[in-house]
């Protein structure tokens, strides 16, 4: 377990790990790009969370457990492969045929108990806390494997039970424990680097979208602001990103409940929002980019996409960047709200044409981090001085 290391970042083995949810991710877009509707919307997002939630867990665990000698490479190489035959499963998980998909995660869930097992017998003075894994993740997925004696749809509604079941006994593990593995912890690291990998999947959507299009002056102008839009996105998370956050709860003493672990729980998830969020954006300017090479108006589910997608990120990052050591003020909080009612408000008229769309997202985007990045140089100035 590494404890001692100060500069600590990723291994090759995390980034390796980190390449293999690509696949899991292209496949969820591709659902969301095939049935853009609310009900399509909410399947995409549900889908999201449990592959979102499989990565977390097998992230922290090597944060606090990572010995890099030869069985965990072979339990996390493993582990690996469920996450392909999981993605396997994505396409028909809520098409009727969602054994497979309720199989190969609770493959990952065993995987998980069994690594938590060797800590156990491998740190003794961690024993109460690895045993509160253990049983936590052992309560979910005996609930996620019932699913499989219930039809669908309300095999869907015991995969809700158990991830509430998962995510009680996981707050109480860690928010509770008095004892907990204090690591020089890398985990803020890993969710910049995943938010890097999902933002890379929304350019590819913007390759995608314009690849076998005739090109003309209206389809490139939307690929070249759509880019911009992902610039953008990109920027107003990474201003704010505390590489070392979590590294400092982990070294915190103040006692069981403390409240800077709850605080540490909600950041951690709130990330869910702000990957959904930019993988939903890019399918939306994927949609605008067909628009504009076919030269018709944006229909207006399409657009909803986009709108979507930004709004989701933007109050996605409200909720990361105000649950650190030093959370962004409420005038930004106020800020990003704004700017997410305008986005929304930019489909009330009809039709909508691409390029105004488009540009009207990008520009408020655009003034939003103009307008945050001043207010950062001022403060950082007032500090100084």
């Amino acid at each position: 377990m590494y404890t001692t290391d100060e500069s600590r970042h990723a291994t090759w083995l995390e980034l390796f790990f980190d390449l293999v949810y690509v696949a899991a991710i292209a496949e969820l877009g591709g659902l969301l790009h095939d049935d853009p509707s609310v009900g399509g919307f909410l399947g995409f997002a549900g889908l999201f969370f449990i592959v979102l939630y499989t990565w977390l867990g097998f992230t922290l665990y090597a944060d606090q457990f990572d010995t890099d000698d030869l069985l965990h490479r072979l339990g996390m190489s493993a582990t690996m492969l469920g996450v392909i035959i999981l993605t396997a499963t994505i396409h028909d998980a809520l098409r009727g045929d969602s054994a497979a998909f309720v199989l190969a995660y609770l493959l990952l869930r065993l995987l998980m108990i069994g690594m938590y097992l060797r800590a156990w017998f491998s740190i003794p003075e961690l024993r109460p806390f690895t045993r509160a894994v253990v049983l936590s993740t052992s309560a979910s997925a005996v609930v996620w494997a019932s699913s499989l004696l219930v039809a669908e749809p309300w095999r869907f509604v015991v995969w809700g039970l158990s991830f509430v079941v998962g995510l009680a006994t996981t707050t109480v593990v860690y928010v509770g424990s008095e004892a907990i593995p204090k690591p020089t912890s890398h985990y803020s690291e890993r969710l910049g680097l995943f938010t890097i990998l999902v933002l890379g999947e929304t350019v590819i959507a913007i390759a995608v979208g314009t690849s076998g299009t005739d090109w003309g002056f209206s389809s490139g102008l939307v690929a070249g602001t759509g880019f911009i839009v992902v610039l953008t996105l990109w920027w107003t998370y990474f201003r704010h990103v505390d590489e070392w956050f979590l590294h400092r709860v982990f070294k915190e003493d103040k006692g069981a409940w403390s409240r800077v672990r709850e605080y540490s729980l909600v950041h951690v998830l709130s990330h869910y929002l702000v990957y959904v969020g930019i993988v939903t954006a890019g399918v939306g300017i994927a949609f605008t980019i067909e628009a504009a090479a076919a030269g018709h108006a944006l229909d207006w589910n399409h657009a909803a996409v986009l709108v979507a997608g930004i709004v989701t990120y933007l109050v996605g990052t409200i909720a990361v960047h105000r649950t650190t050591f030093d959370p962004v003020r409420d005038r930004s909080v106020v800020l990003r709200l704004g700017v997410a009612a305008l986005v929304t408000l930019s489909i009330v008229y009809q039709p909508i044409q691409p390029v105004m769309f488009i540009g009207l997202v990008a520009s408020l985007l655009v003034a939003l981090n103009i307008v945050e990045g001043g207010w950062s140089i001022v403060a950082g100035a007032t500090r100084e001085g």
